[in-house]
């Protein structure tokens, strides 16, 4: 059974880069936050400044710190995973 030292010390190259799926996941959490927050606020206020005001502030603050702790949760399992088979 591999340590995490040695699954990090290991050279990740195409699939299991560490910045891709970093980059993936805070794009994906940015964009669906925003979809959400903005268009439930649509909905209830029918106002359009308000729904992409605060819909951009609260992914641009939550979204980003969510998909970094997304991406590496899914780089770790799958680094995981290779370790083991």
């Amino acid at each position: 059974m591999s340590t995490t030292a040695e699954i990090a010390a290991e050279p990740t190259t195409g699939e299991f880069a560490e910045g891709r799926f970093i980059a993936v996941s805070v794009v994906v959490s940015f964009l669906v936050s925003f979809v959400v927050i903005g268009g439930a606020l649509y909905y209830w206020y029918r106002e359009v400044p308000l729904a992409l005001g605060v819909g951009a502030f609260a992914s641009f603050w939550g979204g980003g710190g969510f998909g970094v702790v997304v991406g590496m949760a899914l780089y770790h399992l799958r680094a995981e995973r290779r370790a083991k088979s």
